[in-house]
């Protein structure tokens, strides 16, 4: 392993791994989920494999290479990446998508509980440019060589489902009803079979899962941005969705697609 890693400091002069936000769902019991730090879980089995692979194998992988060789190798964890800010468009067979289709298919749309941090592609791309180094940025370098931090590609500026999306779509032109999440599902349940005509019959079960439920809603993780925003101009701040328009370019970019 030892030899493997020196190696790879020869071939590469750094290395950055895309992860993603969820990994941090295992911050809830082993540290505070703002941490900007590599830690050291010791109750995963409580967690989901998924997170687990990621937090406890390949960011540990990640780490160790920086702590072992000097070379530069950070982890960027990723939250919900959307559409671009220039033309709106947003992959229409992603789950989030296809669950805003049934506005159009079904005519209705989940009260949902939960607080989102979405950020659009674009900016995701720029900012890991700029946590890379490959754009030219002295905060990144100073930061570089710290194996500790794990940079956050977070949006800051958060938004709520029903009160601020819901209301954004119907502006946007959308008509639909808002019906209780477990209403939603078996709305979902009873409608077109056929995937071709509703394509978000695809994901009954999923949606099933996530929400035929009584559980409370999510407020969703709040990470440590201080680091990441002062090593990414692109991040600092936050990024409005809601008040400038995007929600609207999404649904026209979705509309000759619906």
């Amino acid at each position: 392993m030892r030899s493997t890693l020196r190696k790879a400091q020869l071939q590469w002069s750094a290395s950055f791994f895309c992860s993603a936000a969820q990994a941090s769902a295992l911050s809830r019991a082993l540290a505070s989920p703002t941490s900007p730090n590599i830690s050291t879980p010791s109750l995963a089995g409580k967690f989901m494999r998924w997170c687990f692979s990621r937090l406890c194998i390949a960011e540990r992988i990640v780490h160790a290479a920086a702590r072992t060789t000097g070379m530069v190798a950070k982890v960027l964890r990723i939250g919900q990446i959307v559409g671009d800010t220039a033309t709106g468009y947003w992959n229409p067979t992603e789950a989030l998508p296809l669950m805003l289709q049934t506005a159009k298919t079904l005519g209705v749309l989940p009260a949902l509980d939960e607080t989102l941090a979405w950020l659009p592609v674009d900016v995701v791309a720029r900012s890991i440019l700029e946590l890379s180094g490959i754009v030219s940025n002295d905060r990144s370098k100073a930061l570089a060589h710290d194996p500790s931090i794990v940079y956050h590609v977070q949006n800051s500026k958060t938004f709520r489902w029903t009160e601020d999306l819901l209301p954004a779509l119907q502006q946007a032109g959308l008509k639909f009803d808002i019906l209780p999440k477990r209403e939603w599902v078996q709305r979902l349940r009873e409608s077109e079979q056929d995937p071709k005509k509703n394509p978000t019959i695809k994901l009954l079960d999923f949606f099933a899962e996530k929400y035929d439920n009584d559980a409370p809603g999510r407020s969703g993780l709040t990470f440590a941005m201080e680091k990441t925003e002062s090593a990414s101009p692109s991040l600092k701040g936050g990024v409005e969705l809601i008040n400038t328009g995007l929600i609207k370019r999404f649904v026209a970019a979705w509309a000759p697609l619906w």
